[in-house]
């Protein structure tokens, strides 16, 4: 997997020692009351510029840090807590050091960053969770995907009626990984399928929990369901970071109100406005400028997705 630095050079895992630790973990922040802003998994787009683009932490002194200095911009901050991956299949993962090195890429700034696989099972699962232990701040199953050839293929959403297998994998990665494991689920329309799944997946130890408050059958124009959401974090232990919500800065607010969750995830928002986190409407001319220098800076990634 490539770690890249100065927009120069790609150094292969094991080679750099990343400083994950320089920073508090996302579960220790969301257990001590902080509400915290993530950028979703998107496939081909939360790569590594986007996320180096959204990030509110810059480690100070990184060679991607003192890059930018030396190539007169800085890094500015535009409000995301942390960000997640693009879905990622397991299985080419552990299987194909090409699919490793098209679709993780990491530096020194890329923190707080939670790495999302898709699986049908465990031992994949578990195996991608071991490789990338040393590299992210989390492990995320994504149990959401609603696209037809996922559910076909039986990851993504497939996997919200096989609760015992969710379970089941994330005992396992949890076994393999230091670190937290997570699951990214969509609501049922029967609320109480979502309770129960939810239930199950703590008591195997999942840390943190994220659900987009539509179901896979619904298309992304129709509204969330606030209440489902609602419902989810009251039965919930760990922390509930709702999905799907905001379209706007001010429905950030309106989210945290409605459902009590402790944190907030967008995707097309974010894509649309990679500065929604910070207050603005419209994208800064600020904000473009920053994409276009970390882009050149650490190239783009984008050739050769896993599409998911």
């Amino acid at each position: 997997m490539p770690f890249v630095d100065d927009g120069l050079a790609t150094f292969s895992l094991g080679l750099l020692n990343r400083p994950r630790n320089a920073i508090p973990s996302i579960l220790s922040r969301m257990e001590s009351g902080e509400k915290l802003s993530f950028v979703a998994p998107m496939v081909r787009y939360s790569k590594l510029p986007f996320r180096l683009l959204c990030l509110e932490w810059v480690l100070e002194r990184s060679l991607v840090w003192l890059a930018a200095i030396n190539y007169g911009f800085t890094i500015r901050r535009w409000g995301a807590d942390a960000c997640y991956s693009p879905m990622i299949i397991a299985e080419s993962f552990v299987q194909s050091t090409k699919a490793r090195d098209n679709e993780f890429t990491t530096s020194s700034c890329d923190m707080p960053l939670v790495a999302q696989f898709a699986a049908r099972d465990t031992e994949w699962f578990g195996e991608a969770a071991r490789i990338c232990s040393d590299w992210c701040g989390g492990i995320d199953l994504n149990c959401g995907c609603p696209q037809k050839w996922a559910i076909n293929d039986g990851i993504g959403s497939a996997l919200l009626s096989q609760p015992e297998l969710i379970a089941e994998m994330v005992k396992t990665a949890k076994r393999r990984s230091s670190c937290p494991i997570s699951i990214k689920i969509r609501v049922e329309d029967d609320i109480r399928e979502t309770v129960e799944l939810c239930r199950r997946a703590e008591m195997s130890g999942v840390s943190w929990i994220a659900v987009h408050g539509r179901t896979m059958r619904m298309k992304s124009s129709e509204p969330p369901l606030l209440d489902h959401l609602t419902q989810v974090k009251q039965s919930c232990r760990v922390p509930v970071i709702v999905n799907g919500t905001i379209s706007s800065p001010s429905d950030i607010g309106k989210t945290y109100e409605k459902t009590g969750c402790d944190g907030i995830m967008s995707a097309r928002a974010v894509l649309g406005n990679p500065a929604i986190f910070k207050g603005y409407e419209q994208v800064p001319q600020e904000c473009l400028e920053d994409f276009v220098n970390i882009s050149l800076l650490v190239g783009t990634c984008y050739v050769g997705a896993v599409v998911g």
